[in-house]
């Protein structure tokens, strides 16, 4: 090969490493960007006015919870005249509380209390919603059960959907609690990220800004777990469960829902996903 090409190869060659590098370099100052994690993670929307649910026998109580750095938390309260337990909902990251009645609906079924409460940024809650910022609220809340609401730390159930099951999580590895349940979790931010885009998978756990570890959080957590999964969940993959149910002591229990995505249950779904809650629910002590 005459020199002269030799020397454009090894041009171009070098150009190519060049641009390949400035990419991971620049694909990696990205994701390890916190802003760029909240954005692409967190969809708030404004408040809507109303319940979705009408509960028979059930008060609805609305309450303002103080965080340390000065925001409020809109909540509300739902009161089973007799019922000891308090089943915390950490909801998904999108909407807010107002459409999360049904959760409501179903653990009062299970004769237990609910809190259902906005992150900051959320619904009617002040602030900007940020992934540490919900997570502070997460405990925020616990504590307001603990020492507002006086419920014991065993009759508390931590209830994470989605991204909120992070949240649980975090809050349950810190704090005793009476069970922890996960609807549709994920097992690590890196892990579902990569799931999504197998691009990611050039970048090690540490690049991410947040890697939101519920699978390390739950070999620390010694209480009773309920996990339930869609099969057809395209957003955060049912692998991502079976990996937490298998890292969790013991008792446990793993709910597979056969035809039902990330966002809506079917309709064939539905009867196993709310007799499996209510059951577990009522098992505890």
């Amino acid at each position: 090969m005459p020199q002269s090409l030799m020397r454009i190869r090894n041009f171009a060659v070098s150009a190519l490493i060049c641009i390949m590098g400035l990419c991971y370099v620049g694909g990696g100052l990205v994701i390890h960007d916190s802003n760029f994690a909240d954005a692409s993670l967190l969809y708030p929307s404004l408040y809507n006015d109303f319940v979705d649910v009408s509960i028979t026998g059930v008060t609805r109580q609305s309450l303002a919870i103080q965080t340390v750095d000065g925001q409020t938390l809109d909540a509300w309260l739902f009161v089973v005249p007799g019922a000891t337990k308090l089943v915390i909902v950490n909801h998904g990251n999108a909407g807010n509380l107002s459409s999360r009645g049904f959760y409501a609906q179903a653990f009062t079924q299970a004769n237990s209390n609910v809190l259902l409460y906005d992150y900051r940024g959320y619904g009617k809650s002040t602030g900007k919603a940020t992934i540490h910022g919900i997570s502070d609220d997460g405990l925020t809340v616990y504590s307001y059960a603990r020492n507002e609401l006086h419920y014991p730390a065993d009759k508390i159930i931590e209830f994470g959907e989605s991204i909120g099951s992070a949240v649980a999580c975090s809050v349950a590895a810190k704090e005793q609690c009476g069970a922890l349940m996960l609807f549709a979790p994920l097992d690590s931010l890196p892990s579902a990220a990569r799931w999504k885009m197998p691009i990611l998978t050039i970048y090690p756990d540490f690049c991410f800004a947040e890697r939101l570890n519920n699978l390390e959080l739950i070999k620390n957590i010694h209480t009773p777990v309920f996990i339930c999964h869609g099969m057809k969940d395209d957003t955060l993959r049912f692998e991502g469960s079976q990996k937490l149910y298998d890292a969790a002591s013991q008792p446990k229990k793993l709910v597979c829902l056969p035809d039902s995505g990330h966002y809506q249950l079917s309709k064939s779904d539905g009867e196993l996903y709310l007799k499996s809650l209510i059951q577990f629910v009522r098992a505890l002590p």
